[in-house]
């Protein structure tokens, strides 16, 4: 703590491969099949928790007014309407996470995917990847014409978790001041208000069903954090 001020900040830049994962968060998980379960290795790819880049901290600052801080220090009046207050904040930005893009059914009557679905096929020559950011994109997340259905009995050349949803960005922030009510027993009262999500930005969930064919969607409906909430409490202690 130096002038009323500590924070932490941290970056990561990370690259999870493997063959398989069967565990995810928040309804982030990926596909959890293997495409030949006589050839794990062709699974080899990109982890259903493969997140590239995570910006997180905190940060607290008691704002520098009132008795014992540089501003406005000797006033008792000033001291009880500005002294005491402190705002703080976590916060998380982070990349999205990859997604499966299969078949919906099983495809291959060799059955050594089991009784699961397969891989999509990639068309030759077109692009996964659609211009235009998050919001441009809700309506069709991925270029759905690049992909289709294996022919029977084949796998699909569509590369496992190579297709990324939506980032996260979440910012929680606080905003309170302590009162001392009895002093000599070291009473004080404090009252607080607390926002989640208080920029009230929208992180949306993976897109569509996901699945080549009949019904197939890459449309956005859904978020993985909710509107900004409010809390405002008080608390004494002693």
């Amino acid at each position: 703590m130096s002038y009323g001020l500590q924070f932490s900040i941290n970056y990561t830049w990370s690259h999870f491969l493997d063959d398989l994962d069967s565990a995810g968060f928040g309804a982030r998980e990926g596909f959890q099949n293997y495409l030949n379960s006589f050839d794990p290795s062709a699974n080899y790819s990109n982890g259903n928790f493969d997140i590239r880049n995570m910006f997180k901290g905190q940060v607290i600052y008691q704002l520098p007014f009132g008795r014992g801080h540089q501003f406005l220090n000797n006033n008792l009046v000033l001291d009880e309407l500005l002294g005491g207050w402190q705002i703080s904040s976590v916060y998380v930005i982070e990349g999205g996470n990859p997604m499966g893009i299969t078949t919906g059914n099983n495809n291959n009557a060799n059955n050594r995917s089991g009784s699961f679905t397969q891989e999509a096929n990639r068309v030759p020559g077109t692009s996964l990847s659609l211009p235009g950011g998050t919001k441009q994109r809700l309506e069709e997340w991925y270029n759905l014409n690049a992909l289709t259905v294996p022919d029977p009995n084949t796998y699909g050349t569509f590369r496992r978790n190579t297709v990324y949803g939506p980032g996260v960005v979440n910012v929680a922030a606080s905003l309170g001041k302590t009162f001392d009510i009895w002093p000599e027993r070291g009473m004080k009262l404090q009252i607080r208000a607390d926002a989640g999500n208080v920029l009230n930005h929208a992180s949306f969930g993976q897109p569509g069903n996901n699945a080549i064919g009949p019904g197939q969607s890459a449309q956005i409906t859904s978020t993985t954090v909710g509107g900004r909430q409010i809390q405002l409490y008080g608390r004494i202690s002693f």
